[in-house]
């Protein structure tokens, strides 16, 4: 028996796995002094989206949701480790690279949020479902990081 839960579950363990890398990067003391300031913004930003994705689970944990089909959940579990497995650490050296690598996996993080909510659904009162609007929430937020990032690269 699976629920949105279950993803929400998944879709944080990416952002822990995010905010590894990153810490990676911040340790690495031959980069930047900058480039090692923003890894730890990156961070910090990561272990926010954490924390927000928790607290919409503690929000949801009393409602009874609709299972998610085990074929559907199987293929956003495969998709999501596929996501996860290719999250590498790569080394980069100024802030610029940094940022780029970022807006990359924020776009790619986004496109799959995405894709997981449209496999949610089925017929069109699924639109209408928890699990398509805890999504929706997240979509959100992956969004405003997006554009974040965007606005510091002009």
């Amino acid at each position: 028996m699976y629920t949105v839960v279950d993803i929400i579950d998944k879709i944080i363990e990416i952002d822990e796995k995010s905010v590894e890398l990153y810490k990676l990067l911040q340790r690495n003391l031959t980069i930047s002094d900058h480039a090692r300031l923003v890894a730890g913004v990156f961070i910090r930003e990561e272990e926010r989206h954490i924390n927000t994705y928790k607290k919409i689970k503690e929000e949801i944990s009393n409602i009874e949701e609709a299972q998610i089909d085990f074929d559907i959940y199987d293929t956003i579990s495969k998709i999501i480790s596929a996501f996860k497995n290719e999250l590498i650490y790569k080394e980069v050296y100024e802030v610029r690279e940094i940022l780029i690598d970022a807006l990359d996996f924020k776009q790619k993080h986004l496109a799959l949020v995405v894709r997981i909510q449209g496999l949610l659904v089925r017929k069109s009162e699924d639109i209408e479902s928890i699990s398509y609007k805890v999504l929706t929430r997240i979509i959100y937020e992956e969004k405003r990081h997006v554009e974040i990032i965007e606005a510091f690269l002009r």
